[in-house]
């Protein structure tokens, strides 16, 4: 399992991941750890995998995204590092003649598209539905955000989006409940909660990815997510640091 929070807004893109990589095989269920959140500075865009670990060949997970990074050309658009992402690994992970119900992952991509801060899927399909081969969705700003206008007022009006996967559904519950304490929160700390800046934003979600960790280890779970993470924050000008 894992736990990966794709956030834009028009202040930019925070990307926070853990660590936790779950194989299972006829030996039973083993928990390793693996880089699952990367950018790519010569095209300003960022990746964020989650699902299956079954790699795509002899590499394992993190050294083939390694290679894609790296591969990744100078001002490439995000449409085409996507549509290189479904032509490289869908013969790869064919190859392995399993159920996709069994190769399931996903990777967010996220970056900038006429200036607007977008994020597209690769994903095998809603496990509630049914599940195929990697396809490029274009979750915002079309498939969730309403289209390039809406999403472009919502964001001018200081709305933020933002896709997760993994443990998706504990991360939307510690958030609800956050959320709902962040007027206490702001008036004891005289300071708003999380702060108006792309690294209060990526801070906000770095705490509740670790606060979900937490939780599963007081329930005395397995360490499906991991307390250690990445985190990419970026604009339109590049990433930002601290």
């Amino acid at each position: 399992m894992t736990l990966v929070v794709t956030t834009a807004s028009v202040l930019g893109i925070t990307v926070v991941g853990d660590r936790a990589v779950t194989r299972r095989s006829g030996d039973g269920t083993e928990i390793l750890e693996a880089k699952k959140v990367w950018y790519a500075p010569q095209a300003n865009v960022a990746l964020a995998f989650w699902g299956s670990a079954i790699p795509p060949g002899n590499e394992s997970l993190e050294d083939w995204a390694r290679s894609f990074v790296d591969s990744i050309e100078n001002n490439e658009s995000v449409v085409s590092i996507c549509n290189r992402l479904v032509s490289n690994l869908n013969p790869a992970l064919e190859s392995l003649r399993k159920l996709w119900s069994d190769l399931r992952r996903g990777i967010h991509v996220s970056g900038y598209e006429n200036g607007l801060p977008v994020i597209f899927h690769v994903h095998t399909g809603d496990p509630l539905a049914f599940h195929h081969s990697l396809e490029v969705h274009r979750d915002f700003p079309d498939i969730h955000g309403g289209g390039v206008d809406k999403y472009r007022q919502d964001l001018e009006s200081g709305k933020h989006v933002q896709l997760r996967n993994g443990y998706y559904e504990l991360f939307a519950t510690l958030a609800a409940a956050v959320f709902e304490a962040r007027h206490e929160l702001s008036k004891l700390l005289k300071r708003s909660v999380p702060a108006n800046t792309l690294w209060g934003q990526a801070a906000f979600d770095e705490a509740l990815v670790r606060l979900a960790a937490d939780i599963l280890k007081s329930a005395q779970l397995p360490k499906h997510v991991s307390s250690e993470l990445d985190v990419v924050v970026f604009n339109s000008n590049g990433e930002v640091h601290p």
